[in-house]
């Protein structure tokens, strides 16, 4: 979804650590970088892997964007995320995501009847 480009997986994963906000993304950017990943790339284009943090604790850093800007604006970071816990609040909205899901846009992009009048 975004872009053309080679099929890929998109996935969440719940995890404890204990290190920071700062630690954490660089040791994320440098897995990213050992599996192929260049500096610099095309936003929204394909890559080999691309590891976002989309929330850490209850943080809310907007300049860090945690939590991250896209849980909100696109079903499949969002669905993900579902998936792993559908109770879980976001601090920004105090939604779940089970109530941010049935409220999203995409939800509500279903086929609507449209009767026309017919004349034969």
């Amino acid at each position: 979804m975004g872009f053309d480009g080679p099929n890929f997986y998109n996935l969440a994963a719940f995890f404890e650590t204990k290190n920071d906000l700062v630690s954490l993304k660089k040791l994320l950017n440098d897995i990213e970088t050992q599996n192929g990943r260049s500096l610099g790339e095309v936003k929204f284009s394909s890559r080999t892997l691309d590891i976002d943090i989309l929330y850490y604790d209850d943080i809310i850093d907007e300049e860090k964007n945690i939590p991250r800007s896209e849980i909100v604006k696109f079903d499949f970071v969002l669905r993900p995320l579902y998936d792993l816990a559908p109770g879980h609040i976001h601090p920004n909205t105090r939604k779940t995501h089970n109530k941010m899901l049935a409220d999203s846009i995409y939800q509500k992009m279903i086929i609507k009847r449209i009767s026309l009048p017919l004349t034969v």
